[in-house]
């Protein structure tokens, strides 16, 4: 008979990134997509992104006046698995992704994103996020203090 057990917590010394629990703590805040491509610089790009301690996700998107507008809000988690493709993060390759974000929108239909990697400690401090759909689109973000 096979035991069900709890998705293990990632070791700081087994896997690269980190574990879910230490995610949920590190997205909560303000992070602003870069779009210039380079690993040495940054340019500011359309997306801005709000992650609250209560699982609120404010969507904004900056107008041609250059400000940030909101466009929506939903409510999100970090979770282990996906149940449309019934892969489980823990399972991963480690380093490929941490958790999938799951979104949920007013009309109550919910999406599954990857959280490839987070990193509050790197100059400047990055959010990676893979969106899916019939292609595979990753997406960089910084907080706002990354924009000079």
């Amino acid at each position: 008979m096979r035991e069900e057990r709890p998705a293990t917590i990632a070791s700081k010394d087994t896997t690269i990134g980190p574990s879910v629990e230490e995610a949920r703590e590190m997205i909560i805040g303000t992070w602003i997509e870069d779009t210039d491509g380079s690993i040495a610089g940054t340019k500011k790009g359309p997306k801005k992104r709000v992650f609250t301690e209560d699982g609120t996700l404010k969507r904004y998107r900056r107008t041609d006046a250059g400000t940030y507008e909101l466009e929506e809000t939903v409510q999100y988690a970090l979770v282990d698995k996906n149940p449309h493709t019934g892969q489980k993060a823990s399972n991963a390759t480690p380093g490929s992704l941490i958790a999938y974000l799951k979104t949920t929108d007013s009309d109550g239909d919910t999406y599954y994103n990857v959280l490839t990697n987070v990193n509050r400690e790197a100059n400047p401090p990055y959010l990676a996020i893979d969106y899916t759909g019939a292609t595979i689109t990753r997406v960089v973000f910084h907080p706002p203090s990354a924009f000079k």
